[in-house]
């Protein structure tokens, strides 16, 4: 009787167990079934539904498939989904970019035109302050590690050691570009476009150190998952009807005359190591 009840018992704790496997793996499944678009925490989830959000429905539309919008919360959760491979499709900065096609084997499908370039600048009336290496003596005000422009400065010099103290800055180059004038600091990076921008009697007050190079603007990559339809992907997106789909998007990180481009061969290939070495774990 013992002997029953012990394999009574057995069996029903197998059963049990493939029952909750099989749930499980229908859950996993059933959450994968999405495809998720994604792009950095720079405005919030509903400013965010609303720029990529009739994106994301044209994707779906040429996929067949459902495409959702995903705010990531946060730098940190954003980085951590990334190198996890949570994301299907991403808009962001060519470092990130790059470093999905190097490492997760992202694929580039289109691309804001133009290029992306920074001027360091200082207050005129700091003449001693001539180049790179004289910014290890001032403050130099810029926006908070990962963005591009911090990540392109730190990149000029030769030794993490050796680097400019530095004034993190909120609210985008507006926002740099105000902390330097209230004497928050003596040097800034800014967009080199930006600087342009800029009025005559405001640029008379700064000098410009070094415009660092250029490199591609902003990028759209898809993951391996969706390679087979990559071709397909990347058409739609560079269409007039894929720029249509996309106007939010082109009117929030660029022109209004803006479309979105097609890559070229290798174009992010050498800027991933951008991202060695910085603080958030690359």
């Amino acid at each position: 009787m013992n002997k029953q009840r012990a394999d009574d018992t057995l069996l029903y704790c197998t059963l049990r167990f493939f029952v909750v496997l099989a749930l499980s793996l229908l859950s996993i499944t059933s959450l994968r079934a999405e495809i998720i678009f994604s792009a950095p925490p720079r405005e919030s989830p509903d400013q965010g539904q609303e720029t990529y959000g009739e994106l994301v429905k044209f994707l779906s539309g040429i996929l067949g498939e459902t495409v959702v919008y995903e705010h990531p919360g946060g730098w940190p959760q954003y980085t951590n989904n990334m190198r996890n491979g949570r994301y299907d499709i991403v808009f962001d900065a060519p470092h990130f970019g790059a470093w999905r096609i190097r490492n997760i084997s992202h694929i580039p499908v289109a691309r804001l035109p133009g290029s992306l370039k920074f001027a360091v600048v200082v207050k005129r009336q700091l003449t001693a302050v001539r180049n790179v290496r004289d910014l290890l003596s001032v403050k130099v005000c810029t926006l908070a590690s990962p963005n591009l422009g911090t990540i392109t400065f730190y990149n000029l010099f030769s030794s993490p050691i050796y680097q400019p103290r530095i004034h993190e800055v909120k609210d985008g180059f507006k926002g740099v570009f105000k902390a330097l004038k209230e004497d928050k600091c003596d040097a800034a990076v800014l967009r080199d476009s930006f600087y342009r921008k800029l009025n005559i009697n405001e640029q008379k007050q700064l000098s410009v150190i070094v415009v660092t190079k250029p490199i591609p603007n902003q990028t759209i990559t898809i993951s391996h998952r969706l390679s087979p339809k990559k071709d397909i992907i990347a058409q739609h997106l560079v269409s007039a009807e894929g720029n249509k789909a996309a106007t939010l998007l082109l009117k929030r990180f660029g022109n209004a005359n803006d479309n979105l481009l097609a890559i070229k061969n290798k174009e992010f290939d050498q800027f991933e190591d951008l991202l060695t070495g910085v603080i958030w774990g690359w």
